[in-house]
């Protein structure tokens, strides 16, 4: 529940492992992504396909069941930031700013196990600006 008098809400997503560090084992994923493209691929295909492989998770905003805002952006740090009069990219301003909140994390892929990830949410009671 935001309470009555919140002027801004700051809902930051951070997690770890945007792109994998190595394939584990890479005659298997060799096998995968040739029965994925139906075809065997070169090392160079191979190179490419990993180097595109990333971790996808965004976080999505709605207050009292209406959309808030969602960022889809590219690296491991993903802000919501809501007001009266200004909101980040891919939120809107909100007005009044209270009710149910409910944060949803959406996780399209994770290419690594154990990808952490850290959800914090503050409010603000006083007028403030955002860069």
């Amino acid at each position: 529940q935001i309470p009555s008098g919140c002027r801004a809400l700051s809902i930051q997503l951070t997690y770890t492992k945007e792109h994998p560090a190595t394939v584990t084992d890479p005659e298997q994923f060799r096998a995968a992504y040739e029965a994925y493209r139906g075809r065997p691929v070169s090392e160079n295909e191979l190179e490419k396909a990993v180097e595109s492989m990333k971790t996808e998770i965004q976080p999505a905003l709605f207050i009292d069941n209406n959309f808030a805002g969602n960022v889809h952006m590219l690296g491991t740090i993903k802000e919501i930031y809501i007001s009266e009069h200004t909101s980040s990219r891919g939120c809107l301003p909100v007005y009044p700013l209270e009710g149910m909140g409910k944060v949803i994390v959406n996780v399209f892929q994770c290419v690594e196990n154990e990808t952490f990830y850290q959800l914090e949410i503050k409010g603000d009671y006083e007028d403030v600006e955002k860069n």
